[in-house]
């Protein structure tokens, strides 16, 4: 989560590139309505992956030469080394495969990608988040919550009472598939 937020850039009022019905969203409004993005800039995307996968291979070396180091002890300070260096492995798949996924984005988006939108409109003592959008293949990257939070981080000092953050099921039971996004908004 530290990782994305880092090379993540959130720019306010910038219009370009957006629908005429947003437009008009933020023509009426004026002053009180923002367009935040949130983007990822790709070549920190890189190096921020490229360092944890290191970091996990240097770990992961070193727990195979202490499992090596036990030769053929089968005792429970190995088996707790062994299911570590398992841990470890599935991590180091993980994180390369995210390296993969950082360079390919690299290579298309030299500069930065849009991970997502949101418009907001500031009306009496609230903030109105009106619409969101995500680019889809990139979803994982969780740009609503970076959005959100920057939202909340710039405006907590304006007297504003609340964020109405919209959507809530009224659904607070586990069969509800937008459980975790309603325990979100709650806070």
């Amino acid at each position: 989560w530290n990782y994305f937020r880092c090379s993540t850039l959130i720019i306010k009022n910038n219009i370009k590139n957006i629908k005429n019905a947003h437009k008009s969203i933020i023509e009426a409004f004026g002053n009180k309505a923002s367009i935040y993005y949130a983007l990822l800039d790709t070549n920190a995307f890189v190096a921020i992956s490229k360092n944890i996968y290191e970091k996990e291979m240097d770990r992961n070396d070193n727990l195979s030469k202490k499992i090596q180091s036990y030769g053929t002890n089968n005792d429970s300070a190995k088996q707790k080394l062994l299911n570590t260096k398992i841990e470890s492995d599935k991590l180091l798949n993980i994180y390369k495969n995210q390296l993969v996924e950082a360079t390919n984005l690299l290579e298309k988006n030299p500069k930065s990608i849009m991970l997502g939108a949101a418009i907001t409109i500031e009306y009496n003592d609230a903030i109105y988040l009106v619409e969101e959008f995500h680019t889809k293949y990139l979803s994982n990257l969780c740009a609503s919550y970076l959005i959100r939070w920057f939202i909340i981080n710039e405006t907590k000092n304006r007297n504003y009472k609340y964020f109405n953050m919209n959507a809530m099921t009224g659904e607070f039971n586990r069969p509800n598939p937008y459980l975790n996004l309603n325990k979100n908004k709650l806070g």
